[in-house]
């Protein structure tokens, strides 16, 4: 095998010796056997030599057996070089043989040079795709962690919230144990929500599909809603809702599902913290493919028309502070389950998210 292909060069000196070493190996082959056969050509028994140092040295080695191979032939198969006496087919014959090695020489040097290329562009390839692994390693945990410290610090926000209510409704004279009661239900279920979504991470890093189960939106909408509902209240949100009847069941993972519209919800009641007119729609239907379509409107301030591209990428935020993954999770999942998801302004202010799912057939 070459070694530019799977083997390291050979050092100078070893490739001169095999020079050295092929040229004697074939004059030991030949010389006794010179009385008998003879030769017109006594060179070309030599020219495996050169072939053989050539390929493994390149030019200088090629050149030292054609060399050699030169004199060995004339000095002891024809005897030239002792006698002094050189007939014009034999100067002319060394002459030919000394010019085909020197360019097999050079062939080979060629070919050397390229196998070299070869080898240094392999290894430039193959050490920039390990550091192109380890960069994607390096963002891809990043992404993670950004990930799963987004998703369980909205149930945790989520449980937090609804003890304070809880609070205030035991501290209440008399205490309004119906409000208390429902403050305490909500965070019972933020606490198996939370736990739901570090199942789900888990299941991502196993890269455990997703449950596939039929589910209807509308049903998903309220159950956020229900989990909201203390965090709205408390931020003086007005909320609508427009819930199509009879809307097809989708295909899909639950809580998947949930974390698309906690994610959306959330973003409309931080973006809408300094408006005096907070409202949010919630609106259910379906769109002209069939499509079953979630829309979350709200007055805010709305995204900049250049930013609407940008807004679903990892780590782009337009808030203080903000971590820039809610909306590229909600892309993920959405489509995931072979839905899309985009951002339109909301006229006269604000935003609308707005994303489809595909009816289950039925």
């Amino acid at each position: 095998m070459p070694y530019g292909f799977g083997m390291r060069e050979p050092p100078r000196a070893l490739a001169y010796g095999v020079a050295v070493l092929a040229t004697a190996a074939s004059l030991f082959v030949r010389w006794p056997l010179w009385p008998v056969l003879g030769d017109a050509v006594p060179h070309m028994t030599f020219f495996p030599a050169v072939v053989v140092g050539a390929y493994f040295g390149g030019f200088w080695p090629g050149l030292l057996a054609t060399i050699l191979s030169a004199v060995a032939a004339n000095y002891f198969l024809t005897q030239q070089l002792r006698s002094f006496h050189f007939s014009v087919n034999d100067l002319t014959a060394a002459i030919l043989f000394v010019l085909v090695g020197t360019i097999v020489s050079g062939l080979s040097e060629s070919l050397h040079r390229a196998r070299r290329r070869i080898v240094a562009h392999e290894r430039q390839r193959a050490e920039a795709q390990l550091e192109l692994a380890r960069v994607n390693r390096i963002t891809t945990m990043g992404q993670l962690t950004a990930s799963i410290a987004h998703e369980v610090n909205q149930p945790i926000g989520a449980v937090v919230a609804n003890a304070n209510a809880a609070l205030r409704w035991l501290d209440a004279r008399p205490p309004v144990l119906d409000e208390a009661r429902e403050a305490i239900d909500s965070i019972v279920k933020e606490g198996n929500r939370a736990g739901q979504v570090v199942g789900r991470i888990s299941a991502l890093v196993k890269k455990t599909p997703p449950q596939q189960d039929p589910l209807d939106v509308n049903d998903i909408v309220l159950e956020v809603i229900a989990l909201m509902r203390s965090e709205m209240l408390r931020n003086r949100i007005s909320l609508q809702t427009q819930l199509a009847k009879s809307l097809p069941l989708v295909q899909g993972d639950r809580i998947q599902l949930q974390q698309v519209m906690l994610n959306l919800i959330i973003n409309a009641v931080e973006v809408m913290g300094k408006i005096d007119e907070r409202e949010l729609l919630i609106r259910t239907g379906t769109d002209a493919a069939n499509d079953v379509m979630v829309e979350v409107r709200d007055t805010g301030p709305g995204p900049k028309p250049d930013s609407l591209e940008r807004l679903f990428d990892a780590f782009y935020t337009t808030k203080p502070g903000g971590m820039g993954m809610g909306l590229a999770i909600c892309r993920s999942i959405v489509e995931a389950h072979g839905g899309r998801i985009s951002a339109t302004a909301n006229l006269p202010q604000g935003a609308v998210f707005r994303f489809t799912l595909p009816a289950q057939p039925a």
